[in-house]
């Protein structure tokens, strides 16, 4: 068995591919043991319950995704020159999935919320809480306009939940067109 640090590192990694993979809900315990190569007793070492590895999966997913958005707010020229550059990576990043899985994944956020927003309040806030986050976030990346950084989340969201359902990159692509165009028009004024 590998050391406890290794052990809770194997499940978060076979978690978050396997939730962003199949959603939460279907992916059971015994199976995350065995993608993370440990004892079943290990994980409620570590975790309580699969609800709380779901909330450090989360958590994961945000770290990573903050870390993606900071990287585009070092980038030179007026404000908001990293959000359309930003957007463009998220549709990268979706488009890489579907070469190594065959399927849209989505947004780990939105997919784990609506999944599991009538079973488990803790995930359900956890996803709120991450999405308020992600939202100020994005304001950063077009100069502290919250109302646009409102509409480019729900146009990203929804471009996200329709392209995993119809399993297809074009949602996407047309909410990061409404996007950009949004961004047209609020320079024009």
């Amino acid at each position: 068995m590998p050391r406890r640090s290794q052990a809770r590192e194997k499940l978060l990694t076979a978690a978050r591919a396997a939730f962003w993979t199949h959603c939460f809900g279907p992916v059971g315990v015994e199976e995350l043991c065995q993608q993370a190569g440990i004892r079943r007793g290990s994980f409620y070492y570590f975790f309580s319950s699969k609800e709380e590895l779901g909330l450090a999966v989360l958590e994961s997913f945000w770290d990573d995704e903050a870390a993606a958005i900071q990287r585009f707010l070092r980038l030179k020229g007026p404000a908001g020159a990293g959000l359309l550059p930003y957007l463009r990576d998220c549709l990268r990043r979706q488009l890489r999935h579907v070469k190594r899985h065959g399927h849209i994944p989505g947004c780990p956020f939105v997919s784990t919320g609506v999944e599991s927003a009538a079973v488990s309040e803790a995930l359900r806030q956890r996803v709120s809480e991450i999405l308020q986050r992600y939202q100020r976030r994005l304001s950063a990346l077009v100069n502290e306009d919250q109302e646009l950084a409102t509409r480019t989340v729900l146009l990203l969201q929804g471009g996200y939940a329709l392209a995993r359902v119809q399993n297809s990159p074009a949602p996407l692509r047309h909410a990061l067109q409404a996007i950009a165009w949004t961004l047209e028009m609020e320079g024009a004024r």
